[in-house]
């Protein structure tokens, strides 16, 4: 009984996947080239059709920790975008820590804002790649608008100062 129903229902379902199988079999005639298949970039041989970027994120620049992110961030900036050698680098978000040290209360601090515009200015990085800059949550605790005062984002970032927007055309 169990098991000539077993055997017929794996009989029913080797043939339901060998049905499927064969439906949707991958023609590769019914492939359609892409009109513009000749023209770069596209995987080549050759360097020549790379693009490097990099992306850092959630930073963290706080006063509260006394700024024990700048170093490594500096670092990345003079020594890891010199070595790559990228087009673009991407900061994703949370470039400040914006709370105190009891990490409950939030502000914009400017002195954090400052250290990220001083590590920019210090390691050059702007000058030798394109520079995106991202606000994250953090970024945006406290400021109830975009002209707002505490919008610090607005006066140092290179994205926001080149761009005038949230978004960005390379």
């Amino acid at each position: 009984g169990r098991y000539a129903v077993a055997v017929i229902c794996s009989i029913c379902a080797s043939w339901l996947i060998i049905f499927w199988l064969e439906c949707y079999q991958f023609e590769p005639s019914n492939i359609r080239e892409h009109p513009h298949d000749d023209l770069p970039p596209f995987p080549a041989l050759s360097m020549d059709n790379m693009f490097w970027a990099l992306q850092v994120s959630d930073v963290h620049l706080s006063i509260a920790d006394g700024f024990v992110s700048a170093k490594p961030f500096h670092a990345f900036c003079s020594e890891t975008v010199s070595v790559v050698r990228p087009s673009l680098v991407m900061l994703t978000g949370d470039i400040t820590h914006a709370k105190f040290a009891n990490d409950i209360d939030s502000k914009q601090r400017e002195e954090e804002w400052k250290v990220y515009d001083d590590i920019l200015k210090q390691t050059n990085v702007v000058e030798k790649v394109s520079w995106l800059d991202i606000r994250g949550n953090h970024d945006n605790f406290d400021v109830p608008s975009l002209t707002d005062a505490s919008n610090h984002f607005r006066k140092i970032s290179p994205s926001w100062k080149d761009h005038k927007s949230y978004s960005y055309r390379y």
